[in-house]
């Protein structure tokens, strides 16, 4: 999930439609008028293609969207609360007024006055191992959601008391709950000198402040901002009362710090594609090293190699119940499809039905959702983003534990023993599904600093300098870093995306946010990064040897412009490739 705006927009437009059209208490018998003219046209447009063309259909799609929409304010405030552990002093009822204001800027952004007041009429009330989790409007009561809190594991939306009997059966993670210290494992170098001749501080300085101030009237959001050169971290600032006036901080502060786990949203899609490439240097997926030196014969590049090698593995091996292109007449997919999100799977991220929402908040088992919803074209023809293609690839790597005979914990602990431990992302919480399937598509939690560790550890071709220990196989950053191709070498997202990363090499590049079909204009070629919903990035440039990381609550404050001046603030490209 990279934008949701569409169903935040119509979700607006159907609210205001109910307030304003309809009475406030509905009888057996539903009012009898047309949407035309009662509904913006943009919204009635989109309804009439999805089937929807009267007033009880409407009211469906509502309360349906409502009820999405209530879990996903109930997560976000359970994650802040129990993991992220911001304003930990204050009462939960203060506590709880925070979260609303901090995390929620975005609907004020946008316009969006009635989700706004639907967020400042959620209720929350403590549970033992949970909140209980609702909103009362006007016009509609909808559902109290429990959300599920577990040690190490994180938060999980339930839906029936079995669900968290279930839950709570599952092993126990707790040795894994974040340290909320400084991690010391790992390349990230802490409180580094800034040399002068490489880097003008005031122009770096004046980069970070322009992702703080105000946009206009409305804050931009932002909880940190980390700059990382040649491993050494040069900045590091934070929405927090301790922050020094110059960065332009809002009056109203966060509680954010050096070791808040904040989530990183879409932005999971890359670590849940860096526990697959582990899984494939530990030899889970077969002998790649074996494939590596028969094709290295071929003098082709590691890059390439990592695809043949991709290409190779069949999904349908792991989860017989994917939907089938053969089916339909097309080939079979293959791994390097759905890591490109080049599947050709049913999919609806940001339009309607809403299928990202539909499987993050109503599902109990995102994979098997994702899985089988149907082909719609044929794999690698057509690049289309797809958070249940990284679900489908988080029940992949389960399954590929499960048929060596593995337990739920070995498959939980992994990440941790083989990934965040050796980078020093200590701080991580990688929640699952009610299955017990990762939620690859959304749901890893860490710190600033562990963002820019995992930056690092694709900055250094996936090996911890500091051990000289491998985590990644060889090829798999350069792999991760290459383009989706159509079988016939087509380049199919406009040099947009790799491998559940994005990248800079798109033809047309500006600084407008709104384009995310464009590049990043003035930025190297070769940068490419995690992107995650309200503007999560971790911005890697191999050129420059730097990472940047940003974490936020509102995404298209001029991230485009806040990396090209951070690039213009060091002296020396001449190793890069700028368009």
């Amino acid at each position: 999930m990279t934008s949701a705006d569409n169903f935040f927009q119509i979700l607006e437009h159907l609210v205001e439609f109910r307030i304003k059209h309809l009475p406030e208490k509905l009888g057996d018998t539903l009012p009898d008028i047309p949407l035309e003219g009662k509904l913006e046209q943009e919204t009635l447009d989109k309804l009439k293609e999805f089937g929807i063309e009267d007033v009880g259909g409407t009211l469906e799609l509502l309360f349906n969207l409502l009820g999405m929409m209530s879990a996903f304010i109930g997560e976000d405030i359970s994650d802040s609360h129990f993991i992220g552990q911001r304003f930990a002093q204050d009462k939960l009822k203060v506590q709880i007024q925070k979260f609303k204001f901090q995390d929620f800027i975005f609907l004020q952004a946008v316009g969006h006055h009635n989700l706004s007041d639907i967020v400042k009429r959620f209720r929350v009330r403590r549970k033992k191992d949970g909140l209980d989790t609702g909103v009362k409007l006007v016009f509609a009561d909808i559902d109290n959601r429990r959300v599920l809190f577990r040690e190490g594991m994180g938060c999980t939306v339930t839906f029936r008391k079995r669900d968290r009997k279930k839950l709570r059966a599952q092993p126990d993670m707790s040795a894994y709950a974040p340290s909320y210290k400084t991690c010391k494992n790992g390349d990230l170098k802490l409180g580094s000198v800034v040399d002068h001749s490489v880097v003008d501080e005031d122009q770096l300085d004046a980069a970070i402040r322009g992702v703080f101030e105000k946009d206009g009237d409305t804050e931009r959001g932002t909880k940190a901002v980390l700059i990382v050169h040649k491993g050494k971290l040069i900045r590091e600032v934070y929405n927090n009362s301790e922050t020094p006036a110059k960065y332009n901080l809002p009056e109203v502060r966060d509680d954010v710090h050096a070791n808040t786990p904040l989530i990183g949203w879409s932005m999971t899609k890359s670590v849940n594609q860096s526990m697959m490439g582990a899984m494939i240097q530990q030899g889970m997926f077969g002998d790649y090293e074996k494939f590596y030196r028969l094709q290295k014969k071929r003098r082709i590049s590691d890059g390439a190699i990592m695809e043949e090698f991709m290409k190779s593995l069949s999904p349908r091996e792991y989860l017989p119940f994917l939907s089938n292109p053969r089916k339909s007449g097309f080939r079979d997919l293959n791994m390097n499809d759905l890591l490109h999100m080049a599947s050709g799977l049913v999919w609806a991220e940001d339009e309607l039905p809403f299928d990202v929402f539909q499987m993050v908040y109503r599902e109990r088992d995102m994979a098997r959702y994702a899985a089988t919803k149907g082909i719609a074209t044929p794999p690698s023809s057509k690049w289309s983003y797809s958070s249940g293609t990284a679900n489908i690839l988080a029940g992949v790597n389960q399954a590929c534990f499960t048929k060596q005979n593995k337990t739920l914990k070995d498959y939980w602990t992994f990440p941790h023993e083989s990934i965040f431990k050796p980078i020093g992302m200590c701080n991580a919480t990688f929640q699952a599904d009610i299955e017990g399937t990762l939620v690859g598509s959304s749901y890893c939690l860490s710190t600033a600093r562990d963002w820019a560790r995992f930056g690092l550890l694709y900055m250094n071709d996936g090996v911890v300098l500091e051990t000289d220990q491998r985590i990644l196989p060889k090829g798999w950053t350069d792999y991760t870093a290459m383009k989706a191709l159509s079988d016939s070498g087509k380049d199919i997202s406009g040099g947009i995306y790799g491998a559940q990363f994005w990248l800079n090499q798109a033809a047309k590049k500006d600084l407008d946010d709104h384009n995310r079909d464009t590049g990043y204009e003035g930025v190297p070629n070769d940068m490419y990064y995690p992107r995650g919903l309200f503007g999560q990035r971790v911005f890697i440039i191999p050129c420059m040897d730097l990472v940047v990381v940003r974490m936020g609550s509102r995404d298209k404050i001029g991230l485009k412009l806040f990396i090209n001046q951070v690039v213009k603030a060091f002296k020396n490209k001449s190793n890069c490739q700028l368009d």
